[in-house]
């Protein structure tokens, strides 16, 4: 009945459904449908395909196949409004077209190795998980060597695809 040790419960329940790896493959899967689009303006549907991938199909697939195994404790849900998500993740999506349309699209490799690798780290930090800080500092890297491959002439679009 305390308090303390309620969220305690709390947290190593939410973290046990990370231990899968499901939500990891899933990321992998999302950025790759998501990587053509850097090589060709044309395929911006594959943007939104591999982010909606990315938003929904974990929920489906912990539902239709995590819960069942583990089994599923309905804690007290935090605040959350799934809104913010939706336009958080349309901003980002503006963003990356708008950048990568625009005449700074050599930062493209930079500006994504430090976003998903800053989502990556909360995740981590939320969640406590390894994994995801290691996620992280690759991401990171990532954005530093694309950056690098960019300035050394090569197509951002191209570095952004092999980054992804």
């Amino acid at each position: 009945m305390d308090p303390a040790a309620v969220r305690e419960i709390e947290k190593r329940a939410r973290s046990a459904l990370r231990q899968d790896g499901l939500a990891i493959i899933i990321a992998g899967i999302a950025l790759a449908i998501m990587a053509p689009f850097f090589l060709d303006d044309r395929l911006g549907f594959l943007l939104i395909l591999g982010t909606g991938f990315y938003v929904f199909l974990p929920v489906i697939l912990k539902k239709r196949f995590v819960y069942p195994r583990i089994g599923y404790a309905r804690f007290k849900e935090k605040n959350t409004k799934s809104w913010r998500l939706l336009i958080s993740t349309t901003l980002l999506m503006l963003f990356v077209i708008v950048l990568k349309l625009n005449a700074y699209n050599w930062l493209l490799p930079l500006y994504l190795g430090a976003v998903f690798g800053v989502i990556a780290f909360a995740i981590g930090y939320w969640h406590k998980t390894v994994i995801e800080y290691v996620i992280s500092a690759l991401m990171f890297l990532s954005g530093i060597v694309g950056i690098i491959a960019t300035t050394r002439g090569n197509d951002p679009g191209l570095v952004t695809a092999i980054q992804l």
